[in-house]
């Protein structure tokens, strides 16, 4: 079976994703809203607010903070539990909606109604705190975790493309004990087809050169080659095109050269 095949994405498989893709963010957002959408309700009691009134409802509270808490927390439910790549997607969308609406409200608000949201308790130093806290701070976080996700689920990462092999495949998902052993509980990777094939090639070749014995010589091993002039016979150790027969006149170097003989 070609891995290459498994292991490269489908159509499908690209939108899925591990339960874990968005699980971190998913929990900070979820976190952030739930400040969000109450602090203006619970600070009061430590005169951490605008107004020293704990629980009153207002058009100001709702809008400003209640409404894009909840935004956030269905944001971050929707990046914890979604295995689908476009839900994950739409709630990080709307965890960055959330964010943009905490930092650009209190301005906005000011243009229709300039005494609605009113002014922070304490000195200067606790109403920066507050403002930060209540909508700019907690909007620019929500802002950057929810573009963070949609970063990350723009990209089909490796982990991505393991998760649909082991879907494809009806193999679970490995637990986070078990992806922390990986290297110890998981057996050796299987050869590619062509590093098979590459050594059965090389056991056939070493094979024939066994069968063909040692009283064979190159010649009779490979007829189609042209032979070497120095290449010897079989059962011999002197090249053949060295080897000369011995004269009558003087043995080998009896031989005359041709500017040596008689004109």
């Amino acid at each position: 079976m070609d891995t290459a095949v498994i292991d490269r994405p489908r159509g499908r498989d690209m939108w899925h994703v591990p339960r874990t893709k968005g699980a971190l963010s998913g929990f900070l957002l979820v976190a952030l809203g739930i400040w969000g959408a109450l602090i203006p309700f619970v600070g009061p009691y430590f005169d951490f607010g605008f107004t020293t009134q704990t629980w009153e409802w207002t058009a100001n509270r709702f809008w400003l903070s209640v409404l894009p808490g909840i935004v956030a927390v269905v944001g971050g439910l929707i990046l914890i539990f979604s295995q689908n790549r476009a839900m994950a997607a739409f709630g990080a969308t709307l965890a960055t909606v959330a964010g943009v609406w905490f930092v650009v409200g209190p301005p906005l608000s000011q243009i229709w109604n300039p005494a609605a949201m009113g002014v922070p308790l304490g000195g200067k130093g606790l109403q920066a705190l507050i403002m930060i806290s209540f909508f700019y701070g907690l909007g620019a976080a929500m802002l950057f975790l929810g573009a963070s996700a949609l970063g990350r689920l723009s990209v089909v990462g490796v982990r991505d493309v393991a998760t649909a092999r082991r879907r494809r495949l009806g193999h679970p998902e490995p637990s986070r004990h078990a992806r922390g052993h990986r290297r110890q509980l998981q057996p050796a990777a299987p050869a590619s087809d062509q590093a098979v094939r590459d050594q059965a090639a090389a056991d056939q070749a070493a094979a024939g050169r066994a069968a063909a014995g040692p009283g064979l010589d190159e010649a009779s091993v490979y007829p189609d080659e042209p032979r070497r002039a120095d290449t010897p016979p079989a059962g011999t150790s002197e090249p053949a095109g060295i080897r000369e027969p011995a004269s009558a006149g003087g043995g080998r170097h009896s031989r005359h050269h041709w500017w040596e003989r008689s004109h």
